[in-house]
């Protein structure tokens, strides 16, 4: 069996070889210095999970309460003019001061190019070829607790 080597080939294989024998004791020093992770306690968390009252779709802890803010495809209680966007696939609290919260949700518009429309006022949308976009419900909770 005979193996024809040229030059250049010689050269590729010999550097990938001489690079390897560089990166290796580099990569087992990086290992050696890395700390070791501890292991996470195992805590009781905040025990079984069961239907809210007030949401029963939704399961919480036992004394944590819900409050169902709005539905989507259904018309915005605030402005019914607007309807509540769907395909929602993050959400993130900001404190707004004097007990108000900001809650901006992330949405994923499916529909085709074809189908898609806005499900309000053109003027407020960016970009009316976007496909999401996020919605901001700000929220005042009462010294009662109530929202």
């Amino acid at each position: 069996m005979t193996h024809d080597l040229d030059r250049r080939t010689f050269l590729r294989q010999a550097a990938a070889v001489g690079g390897g024998a560089l990166v290796a004791p580099s990569l087992l020093g990086l290992s050696a210095c890395s700390r070791a992770v501890a292991p996470v306690p195992r805590t009781p968390g905040y025990g079984p999970l069961l239907p809210s009252v007030d949401v029963p779709e939704l399961w919480i802890p036992e004394g944590f309460t819900a409050r169902k803010l709005s539905t989507t495809r259904a018309p915005s209680t605030v402005n019914p003019g607007l309807t509540v966007q769907y395909g929602v696939d993050g959400m993130a609290a900001f404190a707004g001061g004097d007990g108000r919260v900001r809650l901006v949700r992330n949405h994923e518009i499916r529909d085709s190019a074809a189908t898609a429309r806005l499900l309000g006022p053109g003027v407020r949308a960016y970009d009316r070829r976007a496909g999401g976009g996020t919605t901001t419900l700000e929220v005042r909770q009462g010294r009662d607790g109530s929202v």
